[in-house]
């Protein structure tokens, strides 16, 4: 993990050094124009002076502040006056109606405001589900595609009884020790939605919390059960998430997330941040770890620091928001950590 660097990225798309943008547009264009997706795992990577960066941005790696038309060819300018073609068979749109692309090498990147004015300005007329263009109508898809179907019990039964479980880390979150002693967290009746074969569950209940796992899949509460079933203060209920029982809401003092929240379809994802909040009492918590790459067709989900905020902010207050780094070398640089209070 020592070769690599961390290069954070903020949501107008510029490097950050010290918490303050590059100024050096040499630097900021080169790091920029460097971004590559990894090519073992789903992070990205930029390369400047034998210096190799992971790149933590908040919003998409890059983003589009200009949209140009030049003899009929549309080009996207980023920060640092780096110009690109613009595929607009790439294009995707957002439940924010944000457009999407993707850069020459495969990099995800989101218009500005600025640059969706642009846009719009440039086409001949759009609608609902896409755009004219000399004559030509593209097509807009929504940025997660609902190809695969996540919402049906059989779907993660099935991964459990075929062991097609890679989330599965045989053990707690090695970030949990070290967080949960510095955020100091008190004895507490805890909600593990998504619980799987019940590692972080145990672990939380080995420090003296009450413990509620949940899960869709009877093998996986099963197993769950058959390792850790002996502890008191530890249950594990097959259940529904989002068909929990009456007696869940307002029980609950934190709730606990991992790769629940990146296993369900994204469009159900404000309905769970609403059931979060029902489970939890009044002033209750929510400590969640969620991935921060980029992927839209299939779990685990990816998401945004950008996405995160907003689908957040109406329910909670943020108190503890963090990249983990040096975690396990599978997750480097594609996790984020969230504690927050219910409002």
């Amino acid at each position: 993990m020592s070769q690599f660097k961390f290069l954070q990225i903020d949501e107008e798309g510029y490097p950050l050094s010290l918490g303050l943008r590059l100024q050096d547009k040499n630097f900021g264009k080169s790091l920029l124009k460097g971004i590559r997706k990894s090519k073992d795992r789903n992070i990205f990577l930029s390369e400047f002076e034998n210096e190799t960066y992971i790149i933590e941005n908040f919003d998409e790696p890059l983003i589009a502040q200009h949209i140009h038309l030049k003899e009929n060819l549309f080009f996207v300018e980023f920060n640092y006056e780096l110009i690109e073609p613009l595929n607009l068979s790439t294009m995707t749109v957002d439940e924010w109606d944000r457009f999407h692309g993707f850069s020459q090498k495969d990099v995800p990147f989101v218009f500005s405001r600025k640059a969706q004015s642009d846009f719009f300005n440039l086409i001949e007329d759009f609608d609902d589900d896409g755009f004219h263009f000399q004559g030509k109508y593209y097509d807009i898809y929504p940025l997660y595609s609902d190809a695969i179907e996540t919402s049906q019990a059989q779907f993660w039964q099935g991964r459990y009884e075929t062991q097609q479980t890679g989330w599965d880390m045989n053990g707690p979150h090695p970030a949990l020790e070290s967080v949960t002693s510095q955020l100091r967290i008190n004895k507490c009746r805890i909600l593990n939605l998504g619980c799987g074969t019940g590692h972080d569950a145990e672990f939380l209940a080995s420090k003296g919390h009450i413990v509620t796992g949940v899960d869709f899949s009877t093998s996986a509460i099963e197993q769950a059960q058959n390792r850790y079933g002996n502890r008191e203060n530890l249950k594990f209920v097959q259940a529904d998430a989002f068909k929990l029982p009456e007696k869940f809401f307002n029980s609950f003092d934190l709730i606990f997330e991992h790769t629940f929240f990146c296993a369900i379809h994204p469009k159900q994802r404000n309905e769970i941040v609403r059931i979060w909040k029902n489970c939890l009492v009044p002033s209750g918590h929510l400590l969640g770890i969620f991935f921060t790459h980029h992927q839209t067709h299939q779990p685990p989900f990816g998401g945004t620091e950008w996405e995160y905020r907003e689908r957040f902010k109406k329910h909670f207050q943020f108190l503890y928001w963090t990249r983990l780094r040096g975690t396990s070398p599978r997750s480097l640089g594609s996790e984020l950590i969230i504690y927050a209070q219910k409002l």
